[in-house]
């Protein structure tokens, strides 16, 4: 179900950009530059719904402590990193975005970890 919720407002986000930026604006250099991180869009909503269901899968396990530390973390660290975009001339959109794909890859994967989704391989038991 996660994955469909995500196929669909990919695709939903993907066609609304590329077809329909007049709905945000006229101003052709700001339409270019929402077309430039359409990329960048549809990869964080697409990582979107497999956070949330894994936050919801720590919620039920009352995993508390340990999203209140990942959300710390992250919060700490994306208000670090805009600001020394702020202060960055030349950067725009794109970086903005490139943290907010930091944002939701370091909460699929803190929250996969934490869950027991990821692990090693185990060696194969001798026969």
């Amino acid at each position: 179900v996660s994955w469909t919720i995500a196929a669909v407002a990919v695709a939903a986000s993907s066609l609304l950009i590329s077809r329909g930026t007049a709905a945000f604006t006229a101003d052709a250099g700001v339409a270019a530059a929402i077309t430039r991180v359409l990329p960048m869009t549809a990869l964080t909503l697409a990582m979107h719904s497999s956070a949330v269901t894994l936050e919801g899968l720590l919620l039920v396990q009352r995993r508390f402590p340990f999203l209140c530390g990942v959300y710390a973390g992250i919060g700490v660290a994306t208000v670090a990193l805009h600001r020394a975009i702020l202060r960055t001339p030349g950067v725009g959109l794109g970086a903005i975005w490139a943290v907010y794909v930091g944002f939701q890859a370091s909460r699929s994967l803190l929250f996969a970890w934490r869950a027991g989704l990821l692990s090693r391989p185990r060696a194969a038991a001798a026969l």
